[in-house]
């Protein structure tokens, strides 16, 4: 099931362009009760009327419309390749949401690393000493507290170096001498292997994600066939698309993406169906 419908995609665009409801509705030849609905979930977005209002927003209007039908998922990603597992705990939080918090590892080396623990410490804990794993990194990719929540309990039972963006800092909520501060394309060792750092902002001004051989941890920047909600003023709608797509979808097509919420996917099926890069968007920024 993807974490967003065709009325959340909707909303994050219309807020990230700071479009009032009201004019968008107009130009869709809508009411502004009509899409007031279709945003909050109310009712479902009919898929041409998905189409039209794609056209209004910028979005690509075929795979919107085949989000709003149902037709869009993912296919499922195995765990585990030739060299490398990924576990993936869906840990809940206090106010009832959930979010992903990611255990990985090589099969070659006991080290590993813990991808935003959010909640829940006392089971990352168990599932570390069921792998058998000795975790070296807590990797965050946003400072939110549904990704961070269990991190000082965690730092109580190991000597984690903590990976983050300073732009971060207050958000974590951590003594900045207690966090390794990340730059772009920086690389961290893992037995034989490595975890590369990407930063991609907008959902956070701090926002990183972190590529690890077969696949990359992004964190609530992007979901399958969506993106994060853009947080930061002054640009952050354009901000997260761009660095999204200068960063991860040109990344090897075969490249799995592990989200913060909903389930994971790949760099091709993004490039395919995500909404939010149209070809012609990606062709405006001359990636390849």
């Amino acid at each position: 099931m993807l974490e967003d419908e065709a009325g959340d995609i909707l909303r994050k665009a219309r807020l990230g362009q700071s479009m009032d409801r009201a004019t968008v509705a107009r130009q869709a030849g809508l009411s502004g009760e009509d899409l007031e609905a279709y945003e909050l979930l109310v009712r479902p977005v009919p898929p041409e009327t998905a189409r039209v209002l794609a056209g209004v927003l910028g979005l690509d209007p075929d795979r919107l419309a085949r989000i709003a039908a149902g037709a869009y998922a993912p296919k499922p990603q195995d765990e585990t390749t030739p060299d490398a597992i990924v576990r993936c705990l869906v840990v809940s939080q206090e106010n009832g949401w959930t979010s992903n918090c990611y255990l990985f590892g090589f099969k070659d080396t006991e080290e590993a690393v813990i991808v935003d623990p959010g909640a829940e410490p006392e089971r990352i804990l168990a599932e570390l000493e069921a792998m058998k794993w000795r975790p070296r990194y807590a990797a965050i990719t946003h400072g939110h507290r549904d990704h961070v929540g269990a991190l000082e309990t965690l730092l109580d039972e190991w000597a984690l170096s903590v990976l983050a963006s300073p732009a971060d800092l207050e958000l974590i909520g951590l003594e900045p001498e207690r966090i390794h501060f990340v730059f772009d394309g920086e690389r961290f060792p893992l037995g034989r292997h490595c975890l590369q750092a990407l930063t991609t902002p907008g959902h956070t001004l701090g926002g990183v994600s972190y590529l690890a051989d077969h696949g990359c941890f992004v964190g609530d920047a992007l979901f399958a066939g969506s993106i994060g909600y853009p947080n930061v003023q002054d640009g952050g709608y354009r901000m997260l698309r761009e660095s999204l797509a200068a960063k991860i979808l040109t990344l090897p097509p075969e490249t799995r993406l592990y989200p913060g919420h909903g389930p994971s996917t790949t760099v091709a099926e993004e490039r395919e169906a995500n909404p939010f890069f149209s070809t012609s968007f990606i062709q405006s920024l001359n990636v390849p």
